[in-house]
């Protein structure tokens, strides 16, 4: 397993979850996009499967897709390289959020929002 294909598996999902909105089952078609017509890690047969596996498993589905599909390219770094992908802009989402929340812990405007959420 190449480091190329590592980071296609990293990069691809990472998109994915970066543009998205509206959480995993928004996710569904740009994976199928990437999975099975752009890059053609999957046949279409291939993606059903891994719905039908996906959905079954618990966790948040996307995490399970990224998995499933890096396992299957890629072995064991695959699934990792994928997995790590498809978290990773959230993850750095809340970090850079915690840090601003941080610094404005005394604006009062900020704290009505978060009481209100």
């Amino acid at each position: 397993m190449g480091r190329g294909r590592l980071w296609d598996l990293f990069s691809s999902f990472f998109v994915i979850s970066l543009v998205t909105v509206g959480g995993g089952a928004a996710m569904i078609p740009l994976v199928v996009d990437f999975a099975v017509e752009r890059k053609k890690w999957l046949s279409e047969e291939g993606m059903v499967d891994c719905l039908a596996v996906c959905q079954s498993l618990p966790g948040a589905i996307i995490i399970n897709i990224a998995t499933y599909i890096g396992k299957k390219t890629g072995g064991l770094a695959g699934a990792l390289a994928a997995a790590l992908g498809s978290v990773a802009p959230a993850f750095a989402t809340i970090m850079l959020v915690m840090l601003f929340i941080d610094r404005l812990g005394g604006n009062s405007h900020l704290a009505g929002a978060l009481d209100g959420a």
